[in-house]
């Protein structure tokens, strides 16, 4: 995943109108983790392992987080 399917994924919802909030927000949550897991892919020994420690909710545990401190 890229940026190329983030304007696809952009495009589609703006084209068909049919994407829930959650569908979309998913989906641009899990490109901004690919982008950012690619980048701790270039980072060696511990700092590597740090930067994907932090990736590891996925977006329903995201979610929970976020919903959960707004309450």
């Amino acid at each position: 995943m890229n940026i190329r399917f983030l304007i696809l994924l952009i495009s589609a919802c703006s084209f068909l109108q049919g994407c829930s909030g959650d569908w979309f927000n998913r989906g641009v949550y899990n490109s901004i983790q690919e982008n950012q897991r690619q980048h701790c892919y270039g980072l060696i020994g511990h700092q590597r392992d740090d930067c994907l420690a932090r990736l590891t909710p996925s977006y329903d545990d995201y979610k929970k987080t976020t919903n959960s401190d707004k309450q």
